[in-house]
């Protein structure tokens, strides 16, 4: 008979930045204005620079003429923090915790656990009252983050909030700051990519997710993108390419392209719909529907692509602003929960945390473990990692698997590891990459493009071309109330701001 264990599985992340000089003391709370939260249009124009850089790199891969241009592009977007981020991180496995987190009294048992894993200062206050002293013995914690997916860190807070009128301050969690991490944050945005323009009925409508799923017969795609991300990320960048080329060969009508970077820039303002703080006046593409479900597809895959891009660099200042621009498609989207995480992740690092702890939230949300620039991965991706080792571990002990072989494997994961890589590198056996097989890229890729070509989808036709399966009326940043997310701004910062 099959047995479900729910333990919680955790590791530390050393920081690679050094925060000392940064003070600890926390910003006066005051009134805030909900426009402060929503993105700028400073925001709209950095992004905007970033997808021309991720176009651009896109461009001189495919179009022959401007292969000359590739040293002229930026394949690392820079941050102050750059060096930093290229240097390896070092992780300590914590092991499991025998805990159910959906249970309140056992997620308050994970965090009393992890919260002695909090620096802190004890000392000594003598207080003189009535003519008597009396002594206090008080702490002092150095507040630590704790990451985890969108519902670790809801229950961490329900937690906190479940002992939030208890007198000790290690009771109440208090060295502790729940923080939603970015891996699952992305698979919600493609959810809400795969929930716009994914339909198994739309077979039929060439240039369609689904039609070119069936065209390049990639069996794994899943309806579900957190079914198979690996697959379903895979899938989306083949096809972000063939829609980048051909919006590149629509606006170059037959003539060559010269300049990468002023074409990069082209495709970016004519085909991106991206807006803030109100819809614009006029309506973009408003007959022609398969146009507009290829401007949809061009403008959501960038979001997705930048935010990935992002993370691999570990810049956090990039990061943070793409949170700002997911809170817009998670609120449009009506996912909720996530756009609950996208605020109070804004919140803290903008009004909320101490500027240490601010620059801890933005800058220490990856792991590197190659040393290399751009090969930096969410902290929740990696803990998956870990618990993909520690499973195969587990299974391979067949009817031997007990909570103190669990506790075991898990707190040798890293020493297992080591002598692992230290055998292979002696016997000088090529280790196992770990990463998935792919499709041929550049086959699907010609036969995407091919498809976007004959169908002419970045060509305003001026008609009411539609594709059956979808009714795209607006795009889906003129799908949000503006007032309204304004208003739910304001009493959602009135409820965690305090």
């Amino acid at each position: 008979q099959t047995v479900s264990l729910h333990y919680f599985h955790s590791c530390a992340v050393g920081d690679r930045i050094n925060f000392a000089s940064l003070s600890d003391i926390a910003p006066c709370h005051v009134s805030l204005d909900p426009t402060s939260i929503l993105p700028s249009t400073s925001d709209l124009d950095a992004v905007k620079k970033e997808f021309q850089v991720l176009v651009s790199r896109i461009l001189v891969q495919h179009i022959g003429s401007l292969a000359s241009h590739k040293k002229s592009v930026e394949w690392h977007i820079s941050s102050q923090h750059s060096s930093e981020m290229s240097m390896k991180s070092k992780v300590v496995p914590l092991g499991v915790l025998l805990f159910n987190e959906n249970k309140t009294d056992e997620m308050c048992s994970i965090m009393k656990s992890l919260h002695d894993y909090v620096p802190k200062k004890s000392y000594k206050l003598t207080y003189h009252l009535l003519e008597e002293d009396f002594v206090c013995h008080e702490e002092s914690y150095h507040r630590i983050l704790l990451g985890g997916d969108q519902l670790t860190a809801c229950r961490s807070c329900g937690a906190q909030s479940a002992r939030c009128h208890d007198d000790e301050s290690n009771e109440r969690f208090d060295g502790l700051i729940p923080v939603a991490e970015d891996w699952h944050a992305r698979m919600t945005l493609m959810r809400v990519i795969w929930k716009r323009l994914f339909s198994t009925r739309s077979s039929a409508d060439k240039g369609t997710l689904y039609q070119l799923e069936n065209l390049l017969n990639r069996t794994a795609v899943p309806v579900d993108p957190g079914d198979n991300m690996k697959a379903a990320e895979d899938f989306l960048l083949v096809v972000l390419h063939s829609h980048v080329i051909a919006a590149a060969e629509a606006i170059l009508s037959g003539a060559q392209a010269t300049d990468v970077h002023s074409l990069a820039r082209s495709i970016v303002d004519r085909y991106v719909c991206i807006t803030v703080l109100s819809p614009p006046a006029v309506e973009a593409h408003t007959d022609d529907k398969v146009c507009s479900y290829a401007t949809e597809l061009l403008t959501l895959g960038l979001l997705w692509l930048n935010f990935h891009d992002s993370v691999k660099e570990g810049d956090g200042d990039r990061i943070v602003r793409m949170w700002k621009f997911n809170l817009l498609v998670f609120k449009a989207a009506k996912r909720k929960n996530y756009c609950i995480e996208a605020l109070i992740l804004i919140l803290q690092v903008d009004h909320i945390l101490s500027p240490r702890q601010a620059a801890q939230v933005k800058w220490c949300r990856t792991v590197n473990t190659t040393s290399r620039p751009g090969n930096n991965v969410p902290m929740d991706l990696h803990l998956e990692h870990l618990n993909r080792r520690l499973k195969t571990a587990l299974r391979n002990m067949g009817s031997n698997v007990s909570t103190n072989s669990v506790t075991l494997a898990a707190k040798s994961i890293d020493v297992v590891n080591h002598v692992c890589e230290v055998f292979e590198k002696s016997t000088g056996h090529k280790p196992d990459s770990g990463l998935h097989s792919s499709p041929s890229f550049e086959r699907d890729y010609k036969l995407v493009l091919k498809v976007l070509k004959e169908k002419e989808v970045f060509i305003n036709k001026r008609t009411k071309r539609q594709h059956n399966a979808f009714k795209l009326h607006k795009n889906i940043f003129q799908q949000i109330n503006y007032t309204g997310l304004l208003q739910w701004i304001k009493r959602m910062t009135d409820k965690h701001v305090k």
